[in-house]
């Protein structure tokens, strides 16, 4: 019995009139043309998750939902109160959280699980996302006595706060500014 895999394997080799593998009692090797096939199968895939994840959020925003991820303590209290001035400014959509744990900082947002989400900074590989900022907390920070820094009142820690790009939904825009809206008047 051969495996879908394998199928598909077969299937393009046949395609392509090349042969990919040899095989012997050991196993199987590469050929050339399989090692050069080989080599582009990550970008193909890669791109092939983009264009999926593309697709899938095309379709929830046909759909008039919003899909928002969010970690833990992010806004806090204002969250739903965020979502409700969402929901006045957007008749007929719906908002689906989705909460993120700890070991994806984008909450969904860098995958394409989400069109927007309520992070805490600093977002490590922000590289394609836009990013406003809508409060901060005081940190503390914990020094040896011989540490350079030490003694200073105050060490500023550099913040960016970006526009929501030009070429996002404008429901993503609407949500963004809900956020930026509740929390200023917080």
């Amino acid at each position: 019995m051969i495996s879908s895999a394998g199928e598909a394997i077969a299937n393009a080799s046949n395609a392509a009139d090349v042969k990919l593998f040899t095989r012997s009692r050991a196993g199987m090797t590469l050929t050339a043309a399989g090692r050069a096939l080989a080599a582009r199968v990550p970008t193909l895939l890669s791109r092939w998750d983009i264009a999926f994840r593309k697709t899938q959020a095309a379709a929830r925003m046909s759909e008039k939902t919003l899909h928002v991820g969010f970690l833990a303590a992010a806004a806090n209290e204002a969250t739903p109160e965020i979502v409700a001035e969402f929901a006045r400014r957007r008749p007929g959509w719906k908002t689906r959280m989705r909460q993120a744990d700890w070991g994806d900082p984008s909450a969904g947002l860098a995958q394409g699980l989400v069109e927007a989400a309520i992070l805490r900074l600093p977002v490590p590989d922000a590289v394609g996302l836009h990013i406003r900022e809508l409060f901060s907390e005081p940190r503390w920070v914990i020094l040896s006595a011989a540490h350079r820094l030490t003694g200073r009142d105050r060490i500023a820690a550099s913040t960016v706060a970006w526009r929501v790009g030009e070429d996002a939904d404008p429901a993503v825009r609407d949500f963004v500014s809900c956020c930026v809206d509740v929390i200023a008047k917080n």
